[in-house]
């Protein structure tokens, strides 16, 4: 049998502990707001030193009324939200922890390519047009902000690695590289399915359609064989399952009673 340190033998025990303890926490709470605006801060920081942030046009407009409306309604309220649209001709959105999110300018021509569907037979005779499907976009990450989907996968990594003590400078700079690379983020599929019901309600409460993100997921699934090279980015971090269209279907109705 190979021989084991006692200190080898204390980091093992810790992290058994760590994962018996936090099975089915919240592991979000291993993380502060402020550790988590921190890291949002640096990452936006070097996402905007390396891509160009698009002001004064007309869909920087678009973007800054939908998010204008949709922000003031999502239910967490101890962080800042600032929505960008980021000079990236890809059809994209992310958000990064702290209320950093950005829309990608490659976003707004592809939902006017793909308008076709938003025909009112479609979504139960309501009415869509492309600013709901926005706002549905801006409110699905904002509700990974504000259901604090970033605090959990930094807290989750936390109990894994036995770092359970407050995140040190170090580990703030770490972090917030690997949420710098905007076009790796990943969320688990309940995730994206918390993300899209809250984000259906924060845009209903804005006054926008629900449908809006039924709408988006069809447009994506349509798109996913014909233009996979396109949509690669957003389709591997918010894939358009059958599932959740379904789901966002279902969810869409009960709001729209």
């Amino acid at each position: 049998m190979k021989h084991i340190t006692r200190a080898k033998a204390g980091w093992l025990a810790m992290v058994f502990a760590a994962v018996f303890m936090c099975g089915g926490c919240d592991t979000s709470k291993l993380v502060s707001t402020q550790q988590e605006v921190e890291v949002g801060q640096q990452a936006a920081q070097k996402v905007e030193s390396e891509n160009r942030v698009l002001t004064g046009t007309s869909d920087a407009r678009r973007v800054e009324e939908a998010a204008r409306r949709v922000i003031p309604q999502a239910d967490r309220k101890d962080v800042t939200y600032t929505v960008k649209l980021l000079d990236k001709n890809e059809v994209n959105a992310v958000a990064l922890p702290g209320g950093y999110m950005y829309i990608y300018s490659g976003l707004l021509p592809f939902l006017e390519q793909n308008k076709g569907v938003l025909s009112s037979s479609n979504y139960d005779g309501a009415k869509v047009d492309t600013n709901d499907v926005l706002a549905c976009v801006i409110a699905h990450e904002a509700a990974h902000v504000s259901a604090r989907h970033h605090a959990k996968t930094m807290g989750r990594s936390a109990v894994y690695g036995a770092a359970i003590s407050a995140l040190n400078k170090g580990n703030v700079q770490q972090w917030a590289a690997v949420f710098a690379n905007i076009d790796m983020l990943r969320y688990s599929r309940s995730e994206e399915y918390e993300a899209d019901r809250l984000g259906a309600v924060f845009a209903r409460r804005a006054s926008y359609s629900p449908w809006g993100m039924v709408a988006f997921l069809e447009m994506l699934a349509n798109n996913s064989s014909s233009r996979r090279s396109d949509l690669e980015n957003i389709l591997s971090t918010h894939p358009a399952t059958v599932d959740r269209i379904k789901r966002a279907r279902e969810l869409a109705k009960e709001l729209t009673k």
